[in-house]
């Protein structure tokens, strides 16, 4: 059967009519767009900056995304006509491209701030035991959470705006790579009194092993979706028998311990950011797999931390 489909702008203005199958994705009711509506097509944008939404017929303000472009038209469109409203979503970047530079930040800074010591503070002085271990465990994290970009994560969409890649810059190369690791490799910094070497040893084990837990929770999403498909499923183990969002709970645990270990405000406020961050992410995670599974998503699972939320 196919569908008979009315496009619209935000002002209901039309723009024009389509018509294609209802086996058809919505990837190719894209392509379409831009090659057979005039008005889009004078834009000469591309398939990602489209943004589509299906108008409910028993109530015309309710409106559906039509969020995955690999999907069939006949799971957003039942009708044999329905409208659909238009939007240009802007400039759009992969979200592996912002991934790798948001991360590349930190090691970045590090190193820099680590080689050219003398030329940065105006004095230079030998790295205690405590700052060596912070700098294995930063580029160690960071250099992890690049490989997993590159092959670990699948990603639901491939592009996300392009103004997200300066916010999550942000985070990463000022919040951290500034605020936090400039002062904990200064020429004055004196590492806590109560700490010995043993004990930034543990603690530096500590961290790798909610690194590791991490790393497998990512793993566990990740065989949880085909490649180039969005499906989702209820991951299990590793955490997530828990918590609805494992990752983010060891990540979060990480940026404890480095500031446990460190003891520098910049690390604590990296951390308090990161969990604040994580935790509204992981209420939206949450709340869509509770919708998408209902009855059979586990009851007692918590959003991010176990038994409290």
């Amino acid at each position: 059967m196919s569908r008979s489909l009315k496009i619209v702008d935000r002002n209901n203005k039309e723009l024009g009519w389509v018509s294609l199958s209802a086996s058809d994705t919505v990837e190719s009711l894209k392509k379409t767009l831009v090659k057979d509506i005039e008005g889009i097509r004078k834009r000469k944008i591309g398939i990602e900056r489209i943004r589509l939404q299906v108008h409910d017929n028993a109530d015309p303000r309710k409106q559906t995304v039509l969020a995955d472009r690999r999907k069939a038209l006949s799971e957003y469109i039942t009708a044999p006509q329905a409208t659909l409203t238009f939007k240009d979503i802007g400039p759009q970047i992969s979200w592996t491209t912002v991934f790798l530079v948001e991360y590349f930040g930190p090691i970045l800074i590090t190193a820099i701030l680590a080689v050219f010591q003398k030329q940065i503070y105006g004095k230079e002085a030998p790295y205690t035991f405590n700052q060596k271990l912070g700098i294995g465990m930063v580029i160690g994290h960071y250099l992890k959470r690049e490989l997993e970009t590159l092959f670990v994560h699948r990603f639901s969409n491939d592009t996300m705006p392009f103004t997200n890649i300066f916010k999550n810059c942000g985070h990463y190369w000022v919040i951290f790579g500034f605020v936090n690791m400039y002062f904990f490799l200064h020429p004055d910094y004196t590492a806590p009194a109560w700490a010995s070497d043993t004990c930034h040893i543990i603690l530096a084990g500590v961290f790798a092993f909610f690194e590791f837990l991490n790393l497998m929770s990512h793993i566990t999403l990740r065989n949880l979706r085909r490649p180039g498909s969005s499906e989702r499923g209820i991951p299990k183990g590793w955490g997530f028998g828990l918590v609805s969002c494992a990752n983010y709970y060891w990540e979060s645990l990480c940026w404890l311990v480095f500031a446990v270990q460190a003891q520098v405000i910049g690390a604590y406020v990296f951390f308090a950011v990161s969990t604040v961050q994580m935790m509204a992410w992981a209420a939206k995670k949450h709340k869509k797999y509770r919708e998408d599974f209902k009855d059979t998503y586990p009851r007692g699972r918590k959003i991010m931390f176990p038994f409290i939320y």
